[in-house]
């Protein structure tokens, strides 16, 4: 399997999300939350989410939707960015008005930690695939 493989099933997309979800429990933390959240790796309608969206989180669930993710780069780059906001206080996820969605402080850190931690997190996964 690579990085640039596109997910197509379902099972391959939660074997991977799995063990992305504990890669970031234990190399990012829960920030305050107590337990890990339950995680669902769903097919999602386009016409339930906002075109270019892949994942989102709430107090307790990381929602990843694997068939928009497209690749197994894609898939971990979503829930690492998700896990991020997911480990955020409330104060930094709030959105500031007028301030472009990349701009906004939560997201800034999630693309950042997306960015730099989905090697790490792929050279962890591949050794158990």
């Amino acid at each position: 399997m690579e990085l640039t493989d596109k997910i197509k099933r379902k099972r391959e997309a939660l074997l991977i999300a799995v063990d992305t979800t504990q890669w970031c429990a234990a190399h990012i933390g829960y920030g305050r939350k107590k337990y890990l959240p339950e995680l669902f790796v769903e097919r999602w309608n386009s016409t339930d989410y906002d075109k270019g969206e892949t994942g989102y989180y709430s107090d307790y669930e990381l929602h990843i939707a694997y068939d928009k993710v497209g690749t197994v780069e894609g898939l971990i780059r979503t829930i690492i960015h998700e896990w991020t906001h997911y480990t955020q206080t409330h104060n930094k996820v709030r959105y500031a008005e007028g301030v472009d969605y990349r701009e906004q402080v939560c997201e800034v850190e999630a693309f950042k930690n997306e960015e730099a931690l989905y090697p790490a997190c792929w050279a962890n996964i591949i050794t158990k695939i």
